[in-house]
């Protein structure tokens, strides 16, 4: 861990070679990640995961300088960039289709055997930017549960807090979030 942390530190320092061997190290979280997006999409997505990390890597690389934390930081980043290619993506087939672009994703529950809903990620996507705005924390926390697919125990250590934090934060962030996707459909 504190490999990666230094690795992303040189990077901010703006070591290309720190840059290169921290997304080497984490290429195979980050393609789960992928992997995992796209499989809650049910077909509706036309990149395989391959693309979207690339897609995602070049948003990521395009930024500025980010202060980059630690591994769960650049997590998160990561799987923003996807969610942001994925909504780019349903915007772009929404203006060529006129419909608003509807995606099935698992619901916010976190069970592996709950029913799937229906979401419109551009609604989803509203919605955690809100969050994100009046409580960076728990958006952070739906970020690595919910995008990147860690563990509570894993958000745990990472965030250096108790796994019953993890628990009431993301209780609170996905009570929220159907709420507001609830007003959406109202």
């Amino acid at each position: 861990m504190s490999d990666i942390t230094d690795l992303l530190g040189k990077w901010r320092a703006g070591d290309q070679s720190a840059r290169n061997k921290a997304i080497e190290l984490l290429s195979a979280e980050i393609s789960k990640i992928a992997r995992r997006l796209i499989s809650k999409e049910h077909n509706s997505v036309e990149l395989t995961p391959t693309e979207l990390v690339n897609e995602s890597m070049l948003r990521l690389l395009g930024l500025s300088r980010i202060d980059w934390q630690d591994r769960a930081h650049f997590l998160a980043m990561s799987a923003r960039a996807m969610r942001q290619t994925l909504v780019d993506l349903a915007r772009n087939r929404s203006a060529r289709k006129r419909d608003a672009q509807v995606v099935t994703l698992i619901t916010f529950s976190g069970d592996q055997g709950s029913e799937d809903t229906q979401i419109d990620l551009m609604e989803l996507d509203k919605a955690l930017n809100e969050l994100e705005r009046i409580d960076p924390f728990r958006a952070r926390i739906v970020d690595l549960k919910y995008f990147a697919g860690l563990s509570n125990v894993e958000i745990a250590a990472l965030e250096n807090i108790s796994e019953s934090t993890v628990k009431r934060s993301w209780r609170v962030a996905r009570a929220y979030l159907s709420i507001q996707l609830q007003d959406q459909d109202a």
